[in-house]
């Protein structure tokens, strides 16, 4: 998401100090964090400070890009698709505690498929374009 914000986002908009700034601020804090995270974590301290300076990374992109986020989160589109993904990702929480006690591949095996089904049925619902369109191009499916 970082990559994104910075590459997609921030280069598009010329806005190349922006970018270099927190960069730097992400090599830095990475630089101190894991100077004291491995003398007393060793490379699970890495780990740590690798996460935390690309967690600011990411946060410092999207205070940068704020205001387009916001705008591009306030669309009725993605508003859809946002129900669509909360909608998923509680079905495929569900989905794992329900069936816990069964094998991993078991697990796999019933909650992949039926998901994609229900994210698409819900997309479909939600008239998202972009699932109304992979629709269209089907076989079976309705053209618009």
């Amino acid at each position: 998401l970082s990559g994104v914000i910075g590459s997609h986002i921030l280069y598009a908009r010329g806005r190349e100090k922006t970018v270099l700034f927190i960069n730097l601020t992400g090599f830095s804090i990475a630089a101190i964090f894991n100077m004291w995270f491995i003398s007393h974590f060793g490379f699970n301290g890495a780990a740590i400070a690798t996460v935390i300076s690309r967690v600011v990374v990411l946060l410092l992109g999207m205070y940068a890009t704020r205001s387009m986020i916001i705008r591009l989160l306030l669309t009725s589109e993605h508003g859809r698709m946002m129900i669509a993904t909360a909608f998923l990702a509680l079905f495929l929480w569900g989905g794992t505690v329900m069936l816990a006690d069964y094998r991993v591949l078991t697990r796999f095996l019933i909650l992949v498929p039926t998901s994609m089904f229900l994210f698409a049925v819900v997309s479909l619902a939600l008239k998202i374009e972009t699932a109304q369109r992979i629709w269209s191009l089907l076989p079976s499916g309705k053209s618009s």
